[in-house]
């Protein structure tokens, strides 16, 4: 397998999940059982591709120095890579069923765009990739808890204060280390 479906495994379900703000509410759903069918597929192919790396580097910033996008590939997050693919594409094919005109909701697209950046999480080996997809995936959890109701909306913003001071703690670590 060729590197380059490292960074797929992130771009192409937030890509996907920005796509699908713009389909019907049934349409969605549809899009988020294939983008989690196809996720589910090419970790599947990625078994034996275990460390495999991908890296891109831009310009150098002071004080941080080099900037280094990277990802890898190692047993342990083929593992949750794996188990996720197979808990999230159980939960699309559950949600193809329930999400009716009486159930029907607008999250499909931020379902989707969480998928890529829980892979991200999976796969990042760069402390700048880790804390992107991990304010992705703060963001989307947010939206996605607090769809709908007030009081859903508060335990969200709860829930997101928690993973800042959270954040915020792995960046003063970082800035020490």
């Amino acid at each position: 397998m060729d590197a380059i479906f490292l960074p797929l495994l992130i771009g192409v379900p937030v890509a996907l999940g920005l796509l699908a703000f713009a389909l019907p509410k049934r349409l969605a759903w549809v899009l988020f059982f294939l983008g989690n069918a196809g996720v589910l597929t090419v970790v599947a192919l990625l078994h034996d591709a275990v460390g495999l790396s991908w890296s891109a580097t831009g310009p150098s910033y002071q004080p941080l120095g080099e900037v280094v996008l990277g990802l890898k590939l190692s047993q342990l997050a083929w593992f949750f890579l794996a188990i996720s693919s197979v808990a999230s594409v159980l939960f699309a094919l559950f949600s193809l069923g329930f999400n009716d005109k009486a159930h029907a909701t607008r999250v499909a697209p931020l379902w989707l765009m969480l998928l890529g950046a829980s892979n991200g999480i999976f796969l990042a080996s760069s402390w700048l990739v880790f804390f992107l997809v991990w304010e992705l995936m703060a963001w989307t959890s947010l939206l996605i808890i607090g769809h709908g109701k007030a009081k859903s909306f508060q335990a969200g913003l709860f829930y997101y204060l928690l993973s800042l001071a959270g954040t915020l703690a792995m960046m003063v670590g970082l800035w020490f280390v």
